[in-house]
């Protein structure tokens, strides 16, 4: 039983990070999009 814990968390931790990571990605192509919009006003 432990072991499915042990297992479901880290199944949870990676989850949360990949999701952290696609945030953050995101973020980085809207800031991007927007800049180049700004650009050409």
């Amino acid at each position: 039983m432990n072991g499915l814990l042990y297992e479901a968390g880290k199944l949870c931790a990676a989850v949360f990070l990949s999701m952290d990571e696609v945030y953050n990605i995101m973020k980085d192509f809207i800031s991007s999009a927007l800049a180049k919009k700004c650009k050409s006003c």
